[in-house]
């Protein structure tokens, strides 16, 4: 499960690029963190599923794993960031910014997260009123 990040693209409102600079160099994915292995995280999550509530198969459920011994490091998570995670096999090590990246992978799941600064109490567009 190697890790990757990258500034987010600006918000319409926000204008475009700085002039001289390049969109596709400033959106290259750094890596942040080295595959990790997930075994441990997997094992914990079938055990759930198998004695899971009945309630557990009902609407949305979200569960989640610690991976033991592993975390991002301090920054890698912060406004204004895209962070990407790729869970793949053990013979693949993806790098996003690889065009053909995901034929090499294989099989593969992918998360991107993008994370945005929202002032307490305040109003989002990103969020209902």
């Amino acid at each position: 499960l190697p890790a990757f990040s990258r500034p987010l693209p600006p918000l319409a409102d926000q204008g475009a690029a700085p002039e001289g600079s390049s969109p596709e160099e400033e959106r290259r994915w750094a890596r942040v963190a080295e595959p990790a292995a997930v075994g441990q995280a997997v094992a914990l999550l079938l055990g759930t599923l198998a004695d899971a509530p009945d309630e557990l198969g009902e609407g949305y459920q979200f569960l989640l794993a610690p991976l033991p011994g592993e975390a991002l490091p301090e920054g890698a998570v912060q406004p204004g960031v895209q962070l990407g995670l790729v869970l793949s096999d053990a013979l693949s090590d993806p790098d996003l910014n690889e065009p053909g990246w995901a034929d090499e992978a294989g099989c593969f799941a992918a998360a991107d997260i993008a994370v945005y600064q929202v002032p307490p109490g305040g109003r989002s567009e990103y969020l209902p009123a």
